[in-house]
């Protein structure tokens, strides 16, 4: 075969890349709507299409989404003149506890005049209950000295009533846990009340709330009322 006829063949076969669909040039393919070359000027540009708005939104988090994520669901956005309602400090515990001082207190009128009949002064029996501060024990001591037993014998029946306050310390620091520096005041003010009100409480902060309300409450009052049956 000669060249010229290899040059006639090569020219009468198909055209290169037959069978395939050509790709229309760039300045003929569709432009996706609302879509604007960066250079363009923003006062020609077109006005952006709702699937742009749309893909630039932020999703809102969905309950379902924020459930498999371990996530709480969403609540609804308090409003500008809604306030957020306080926690009341009068709890239960801190109710209870000053209703508990109140009675106690007026009860402690008779052993103010109890200990002045006996042959004690005022201050003596203040003293008492400053620092004794144990209705038993000293009614127990007031007893024993107006029927006219000695000192000793007194406060042998006071610390034998007062035996039951070691019991209740030794249940109120399981409770409570009070570090170490605060065993002191807080076996000063173990009673009856204060034992009573803390274990009457399931929280651990309603606990402490409800001891120290009825343990401070009832020190207030059973130095006061006490005062005002001695004079």
């Amino acid at each position: 075969m000669s060249p010229s006829s290899r040059r006639t063949d090569r020219s009468t076969g198909p055209p290169r890349g037959a069978g395939s669909t050509p790709s229309a040039p760039r300045w003929s393919r569709p432009v996706r709507a609302g879509w604007s070359p960066r250079w363009l000027p923003a006062a020609i540009r077109p006005p952006p299409s709702r699937l742009d708005s749309d893909r630039r939104r932020p999703r809102a988090a969905s309950a379902r989404s924020n459930a498999c994520s371990g996530l709480p669901a969403p609540g609804p956005t308090p409003r500008p003149g809604n306030r957020v309602p306080r926690v009341s400090r009068f709890t239960p515990a801190v109710r209870s506890g000053l209703s508990i001082a109140v009675a106690v207190g007026i009860y402690g009128v008779s052993f103010g005049a109890l200990g002045v009949a006996a042959g004690l002064s005022v201050a003596q029996t203040c003293a008492l209950s400053l620092l004794m501060f144990t209705g038993g024990s000293q009614f127990a001591f007031v007893g024993v000295i107006g029927g006219g037993g000695t000192g000793l014998s007194a406060l042998a029946a006071a610390t034998l009533l007062g035996l039951r306050n070691g019991v209740y310390g030794m249940q109120l620091e399981a409770l409570l846990r009070p570090r170490r520096p605060m065993a002191p005041v807080y076996a000063h003010f173990t009673i009856d009340e204060s034992m009573a009100n803390a274990t009457a409480q399931s929280d651990a902060d309603e606990q402490r709330r409800g001891f120290w309300t009825a343990g401070l409450g009832v020190f207030v009052a059973w130095n006061l009322f006490p005062l005002v049956g001695a004079v």
